[in-house]
């Protein structure tokens, strides 16, 4: 039986107030069907198209806003920028979604005043981003800037930057390519790290899962603290430089790296040398939507080497994965079982 559509689930995350619990069943639910990534990407599309004015904190001005941006109502100083779009969109299947989320709407914030995007106070037009299994996103900033997203990662961002600086918010795995700005450095906010950059190449790794959070540059340097940290504990990192945050411990001395062997992933190539195989399990996950279960759970602290090619079946990884660690497996309803 199909699982019912959880609109209250979507409009928090849609408004950037979804708990950390509610997260992760909002990413299981997306996962669990095709046509669940259909209907989020339909209303990301309609939420973040640009020149539409940010929710107010008005309750009747946020349904309104909300009624504009699924075009079913028309504002007069709107009408002109947004048919264009809604001729563009598959106009049918968003009016479908858009009418059943304004019910949402109109239940769970009928008796609300006001509401905040993502939790930050000072934004209140973010764009949310959620890649889904098997996918990867390129984002360009409002200052150019480029962000790579792998399949599996949260994103968001403002729609317009502050003067004086750059921030963005990160759960899961990012590239980014930082146009130069000397007066308004570009902040990334990403678990329990904080890093400040002013211009440069370089990738965060940031999944909740791992409890840490990693960063390399490819070109330039960058500043990497815990998040609530004052400076005094900073490092920087430069070209050619890994440092890692675990929890809300200090980030590690920079050490020499191949940045190769962790920016691969956005030709669609993985490498893991001597790595657990949880980590590569994760990646396997996202990738190809598949789900796996090891009945002796010891296993995945074993560390193996591995290159993955997203191209190639995963059927070939699994039989790989099966003569490392000498473990016969079965696929049933998508889900591999180490026995």
């Amino acid at each position: 039986m199909k699982e019912s559509i959880n609109w209250d689930l979507i409009g928090r995350y849609m408004t950037g107030e979804i708990s950390d619990e509610d997260r992760t069943v909002f990413k299981s639910w997306i996962e669990s069907d095709p046509e669940n990534q259909k209907i989020i990407g339909d209303l990301n599309e309609i939420w973040n198209e640009p020149g539409i004015e940010p929710p107010a904190c008005n309750v009747d001005r946020m349904k309104n806003e909300i009624l504009v941006k699924a075009g079913i109502r028309m504002e007069n100083r709107q009408k002109t920028r947004f048919l264009p779009m809604l001729q563009n969109l598959r106009t049918q299947v968003v009016l479908r979604y858009a009418a059943a989320f304004l019910v949402f709407i109109m239940s769970a914030y009928f008796a609300a005043d006001q509401f905040i995007f993502n939790g930050q106070s000072e934004y209140e037009n973010l764009n949310n981003v959620v890649v889904a299994n098997t996918l990867q996103d390129k984002i360009t900033l409002p200052d150019g800037s480029i962000a790579i997203l792998d399949a599996g990662t949260e994103f968001s961002y403002p729609r317009e930057f502050a003067p004086d600086k750059r921030e963005v918010f990160l759960q899961g795995e990012a590239f980014f390519e930082v146009v130069p700005g000397k007066d308004r450095p570009f902040l990334v906010n990403a678990g329990s790290a904080h890093i400040k950059v002013l211009g440069t190449k370089f990738n965060v790794r940031a999944w909740n899962i791992t409890e840490s959070v990693e960063v390399v540059v490819s070109e330039g340097n960058v500043l990497l603290r815990s998040q609530g940290d004052n400076g005094d504990n900073s490092v920087v990192i430069y070209k050619d430089q890994k440092s890692v945050i675990k929890s809300d411990s200090d980030p590690t001395v920079p050490v020499t790296v191949d940045p190769e062997m962790y920016t691969s992933w956005i030709n669609n190539t993985r490498k893991f040398n001597n790595t657990r195989l949880k980590e590569v399990i994760d990646q396997l996950e996202r990738w190809y939507d598949l789900k796996f279960d090891f009945k002796n759970k010891k296993l995945l602290s074993v560390n193996i080497t591995i290159q993955i090619q997203k191209e190639e079946p995963v059927r070939d990884y699994i039989d790989l994965i099966s003569s490392i660690i000498n473990v016969k497996y079965e696929i049933s309803d998508e889900t591999v079982t180490f026995k």
